[in-house]
């Protein structure tokens, strides 16, 4: 617990000033392939440099090897408080960046997200946080909801696609 920064203050920065941010995913999200392309075609777009973190809610494949800038946390390495224990996770969470996206949409049965899910994001050192779906207490900004206005798990890839839109659009 002695990475939560419970004194952070939010500070928005619109996405040309952006130079570091880390967007986790859940691997078993029907949506998990476009909203990664979705994220890193962004990030890419605004000079962005992107780490992620995935969570791969299944047991570690042998010689599974993660690319650059980039931590997959299996359930194997998740302790039975809930807390990952991955050394990359570790480097990741003493770094310091300007945003965090989440993207994994409340995956239990009450519409919260899985407790290491949630570990990460109130550990993450980042100036704004922004999601979607999950506890709104955890980000900055959340998105939840579909177009029509209903609140439809089955919506994670337009609410990202929304997400970083309002990201690029919002002026300081």
């Amino acid at each position: 617990m002695e990475y939560i920064h419970a004194d952070r203050k939010p500070e928005f920065l619109t996405a040309d000033r952006i130079s570091r941010a880390v967007a986790v995913f859940d691997t078993g999200s029907p949506d998990y392939g476009k909203d990664l392309k979705t994220v890193s075609e962004w990030a890419k777009r605004h000079g962005i440099r992107l780490y992620t973190v995935n969570f791969e809610f299944k047991a570690k494949r042998a010689g599974a090897a993660d690319p650059e800038n980039t931590v997959t946390i299996y359930k194997d390495e998740i302790n039975i408080y809930g807390i990952p224990a991955n050394t990359g996770l570790k480097g990741l969470l003493d770094d310091r960046f300007d945003l965090l996206i989440c993207t994994c949409n409340g995956a239990e049965k009450d519409g919260t997200m899985p407790y290491p899910v949630e570990f990460v994001v109130k550990c993450c050192n980042a100036l704004f946080k922004a999601g979607t779906g999950g506890r709104t207490s955890l980000f900055d900004m959340c998105v939840s909801g579909g177009k029509d206005g209903n609140d439809r798990k089955n919506d994670n890839a337009e609410q990202v696609e929304f997400l970083l839109h309002t990201l690029s659009t919002i002026k300081n």
